[in-house]
């Protein structure tokens, strides 16, 4: 009984099978689960203790070994899976033969392929940024380390100021044997404290999404990005430019040659555009920008709106901006405007549309400050050039209106005139508009109104109303020429030299193919026509003043004068020659002014009666009976003493003319004399002809 009993107890408790199915397979499966998290917690614990040693001790020195070229710095960094690290007080620089830069970082996320970086690539393939920094400059000469522009760049921390250009020939490595760090961020999104590259630092509360691989002596590119302003300020060296701006730039640069390549090669690689509004503080940054000790700007605050594109170099279809300010003070040395300033660009089909409106202008000399001398209402200059920013500027299309330029006072004129030649009174209105084109001739007229114009002239007074109008043609921008013709009165004119005075006389002056050039002064060279009621206001102020002896006056007619004369002025220099004719009277010669000194000959016939009239420094002599041989004779001294003169440095310290300048002005003085030779033999000729009506040059 017990035996059968303990039998089939054995029998009922067999032992149980190993599992099998799915029961073995989740066996298994926990298994490896357990063993993997296991090891994953141990990799994550190794990396944790390892990668964060490594980025606290190991990294910066990985990536900085050659601290010339490139660096990598942080205050503090972790991770807690590779590839991925928040950093905070983190510091990127680099540099090559042509540029330097840096970008500093507050805190950030990084994500990094490491290895990358033992190929020698920074390679972060997104980073979140806040309290970002970013500076670049490019090197300068040794000739420009003092300047300025040298103390405006950015200091960059590890760099030298200012950044020196390398001496002698750049060695640039083969690809064999480049060991130069790359740096290549991707996907930014960065808070922006400071953007400061060259001398422009703008700061304020901006925001960019952005990206750029940099290759030193090798690479650069920039893939669309931008920057969004919510606030901000531009500023150059210690000047204020803009502030209150807001709006957003947008740009892309293609990848280009930073070691054969300028600013010009980087432009042509870029896409951008801008929309800004700002207000403008003021404008002598220009002359910080420019270089230059003058002209000197003062005030020019107002607004500046822009909405602008520029594509490989070109102004982009439908740009547009606009500034304006309610006064703007523009200095020189000896004089200064101040005006309300609107100006406009835009860019249709190709072509750039610049407009400069001034209105309430005021034009003043620097001595005495302050006075204002024009005032010139509504003036308008338009040009029209090609959109490319690259290329040479070249005004090809130009328009200027001046509907009115008034001067309420004319002793204003000449403020400093000595005593003994002075403007007492009058005013005057000019109105004009030129215009013109590229490769055609401008053309334009101006019209000038005087009223009771008064000057004093030593004890000689006058008073006279002045009418001129002038057609100018030829304008030649290239040659800063243009040739004038018109016509220019006097009438009411009053004379007073002592006891004597002389009213309701008349002269008026035709000039035609008159050429004009505007350079370091007013130029000008022609020949002109001179008509006048009668000689006796001239002759009776002259013997007054002493210029010529009392017992010429009765020698001289009464009659219609009428006067050829030939005009060469250049500088200092001041050359007229003449022929007048009075009745049986003629007047022939030349005047020849040299800076301050001044010299002439003049033959003066009145039937069988003549004089010769010489003038030098030490005043005037007079030859009676002097004839045709006398005034050759003393046109060719005056010839040789103007080319002496024309080879004399410059007494305010100026060195003396060049060969070829002096060349110029000895041709040209011949040419005087010969032209007043020529009035010589026209004018004895005529000695025995009855006198009569002269037609002007230009039918000649």
């Amino acid at each position: 009984m017990n035996t059968h009993d303990d039998a089939h107890g054995a029998a009922a408790s067999p032992a149980a099978p190993p599992p099998s199915g799915l029961r073995a397979f989740a066996s298994y499966t926990g298994y490896g689960v357990k063993l993997l998290v296991l090891s994953l917690c141990l990799l994550e614990g190794l990396y944790l203790i390892l990668g964060n040693l490594f980025l606290a001790f190991g990294l910066k020195r990985v990536v900085s070994w050659d601290p010339e070229t490139f660096t990598m710095d942080y205050e503090a960094a972790w991770s807690y899976w590779p590839g991925h690290a928040k950093v905070r007080k983190f510091k990127i620089t680099g540099q090559d033969s042509v540029l330097q830069w840096s970008m500093d970082i507050e805190k950030a996320t990084l994500g990094v392929e490491l290895l990358e970086l033992f190929e020698q690539r920074y390679h972060a393939t997104h980073v979140e940024a806040e309290g970002t920094v970013f500076r670049m400059r490019f090197r300068v000469s040794d000739e420009t380390a003092n300047s300025p522009y040298a103390r405006a760049l950015p200091p960059i921390a590890g760099f030298a100021d200012p950044p020196l250009a390398f001496v002698g020939p750049v060695l640039v490595p083969t690809d064999q044997d480049y060991n130069l760090w790359t740096a290549h961020l991707e996907n930014i999104d960065a808070g922006i404290d400071e953007i400061w590259i060259e001398t422009f630092r703008l700061t304020g509360d901006l925001r960019a999404k952005s990206a750029f691989y940099f290759k030193p002596l090798r690479t650069f590119s920039l893939p669309p990005s931008q920057v969004e302003i919510v606030f901000g300020e531009l500023q150059t060296a210690d000047h204020q430019v803009l502030h209150g701006m807001e709006g957003s730039l947008f740009a892309s640069i293609e990848p280009f040659n930073v070691e054969t390549g300028g600013l010009p090669e980087m432009l042509h690689a870029m896409t951008s555009h801008v929309t800004l509004n700002a207000q403008v503080p003021g404008m002598r940054f220009v002359q910080d920008v420019l270089g230059l000790d003058t002209p000197q700007f003062r005030d020019g605050s107002g607004a500046l709106e822009v909405d602008t594109g520029i594509e490989r170099g070109v102004l982009t279809q439908g740009s547009r901006a606009r500034y304006a300010t309610r006064r703007l003070d523009v200095d020189t040395i000896d004089a200064g405007l101040t005006a309300a300033v609107e100006t406009t660009l835009r860019v249709d089909g190709g072509r750039s549309t610049i407009s400069a409106f001034l209105d309430e202008a005021s034009l003043h000399w620097a001595k005495p400050a302050g006075v204002p001398v024009a005032m010139v209402d509504d003036a308008r200059v338009t040009v029209e050039m090609p959109a490319d920013v690259l290329a040479p500027w070249k005004v090809e299309v130009y328009d200027v209106e001046l509907p009115s330029a008034r001067v309420s006072d004319l002793r204003r004129l000449l403020p400093e005139a000595p005593k003994t030649m002075r403007l007492t009174g009058g005013s005057a209105l000019l109105r004009g508009h030129l215009a013109g084109r590229a490769g055609q001739q401008g053309q334009g007229s101006l019209q000038l109104d005087v009223w009771k114009a008064s000057a004093g002239i030593a004890s000689v007074a006058l008073q006279a109303s002045i009418g001129a109008k002038v057609d100018v043609t030829a304008i030649d921008l290239a040659s800063q020429s243009a040739v004038l013709r018109g016509t220019v009165g006097m009438g009411k004119v009053f004379v007073q030299q002592g006891e004597d005075s002389f009213r309701d006389w008349w002269a008026r002056v035709r000039f035609d193919g008159v050429r004009m050039h505007v350079g370091r002064s007013v130029d000008v060279r022609g020949d002109a026509r001179v008509t006048m009621q009668s000689l006796d206001p001239l002759v009776g102020s002259l013997v007054g003043l002493d210029a010529i002896p009392g017992w010429s006056e009765p020698l001289i007619s009464s009659k219609q004068v009428a006067i050829d004369m030939n005009v060469n002025k250049q500088g200092t220099r001041l050359a007229v020659g003449f022929d007048a004719v009075a009745g049986s009277q003629q007047v022939t010669g030349m005047l020849e002014r040299r800076r301050e000194h001044t010299r002439g000959a003049f033959l003066v016939r009145s039937g069988p009666v003549s004089a010769g009239i010489h003038l030098d420094s030490d005043g005037a002599s007079v030859k009676l009976l002097a004839g045709r041989g006398w005034l050759k004779e003393q046109l060719a001294a005056l010839r040789e003493w103007a080319v002496r003169e024309a080879q004399v440095p410059e007494r305010d310290g100026k060195a003396a003319p060049a060969a070829g300048k002096v060349g110029r002005v000895v041709k040209e003085t011949e040419q005087a004399g010969e032209k007043a030779a020529r009035l010589v033999k026209k004018a004895e000729a005529k000695v025995h002809e009855k006198p009569k009506a002269r037609r002007p040059p230009a039918e000649r």
